[in-house]
């Protein structure tokens, strides 16, 4: 029962810049209270049984896991057997009564908002699967604005998270639905996008308008920059490290929706709807 004093973070992709910034929210969050951060890819680690070792074996006090990063009932069955030392973070898994989350459905509902602002009423969102819960709240709040507005709610599921599967996406949206506004859900997504309007010979923001969640330098070095909805990513960061180690030293941690009103930062992606 020794304590390390250090705390493990499990990220789908280390490349991501929405991760960067969670990452290190969660380090000042954790050093402020005397913690060290070990920081991990799922994938690149040895995967299911090597996340067990990293408790089991006493590598890490404790984890904070990115939902989607690990298989649900994994983190349920971890968080089971090691007297509740997985803290799920972006999403709810189920069997684990705590978590921390961004307010997902109101960053999405923004998105719509704007577009309609401009003119748009040929919207189509790119969503991962909703199974899982963010894509889920996401979907939630795209829907609550479709209808908001009176348009139609067009939607496109992935398989996965990465820029292939937004860029797959884009081109059964483009396909499917005539769009005269693209908004998926992810920077990831938003590359893949980019990448499949280009090739299409779609301008951006002429032809489709583009809108995306997460401000990042991902977004503003784009070309042309990417219109986004700011959400307190660094900080979910460092709020998640704060409620595993009061996990740690034995309070109860309840599902958490961290502070902070997403804003919309306006770039070039996004234009009036020439009628």
């Amino acid at each position: 029962m020794a304590r390390t004093q250090t705390i493990g973070l499990l990220l789908p992709d280390l490349t991501n810049p929405v991760n960067d910034l969670v990452a290190h929210g969660v380090q000042e969050g954790a050093a402020e209270l005397g913690y060290g951060v070990v920081i991990a890819n799922h994938s690149d680690i040895g995967g299911d049984k090597t996340i067990s070792q990293m408790l089991t074996q006493g590598h890490v006090d404790g984890i904070i896991a990115f939902v989607h990063s690990i298989n649900d009932s994994l983190l349920e069955n971890l968080s089971k057997n090691s007297n509740g030392r997985i803290l799920p973070m972006n999403g709810k898994i189920k069997g684990i009564e705590c978590s921390v989350s961004l307010d997902d459905p109101k960053a999405a509902e923004m998105c719509v908002e704007h577009l309609v602002d401009l003119g748009h009423k040929k919207i189509v969102g790119i969503f991962g699967s909703t199974t899982n819960d963010s894509p889920r709240r996401r979907v939630v709040g795209f829907k609550k604005a479709c209808a908001k507005y009176n348009i139609q709610p067009n939607i496109v599921f992935t398989q996965g998270y990465s820029a292939h599967d937004g860029y797959l996406a884009t081109l059964e949206a483009i396909t499917k639905y005539s769009p005269t506004a693209i908004f998926p859900s992810s920077n990831s997504y938003a590359l893949g996008t980019y990448r499949a309007l280009y090739e299409k010979k779609f301008r951006i923001p002429e032809d489709i308008s583009v809108i995306t969640l997460h401000n990042s330098a991902l977004t503003e070095f784009l070309s042309p920059p990417l219109t986004s909805v700011r959400l307190p990513a660094e900080e979910m960061g460092k709020v998640s490290a704060e409620k595993l180690i009061d996990m740690l030293n034995g309070k109860k941690i309840k599902h958490f929706i961290v502070d902070g009103i997403p804003s919309l930062v306006i770039r070039g992606s996004t234009a009036r709807l020439n009628s």
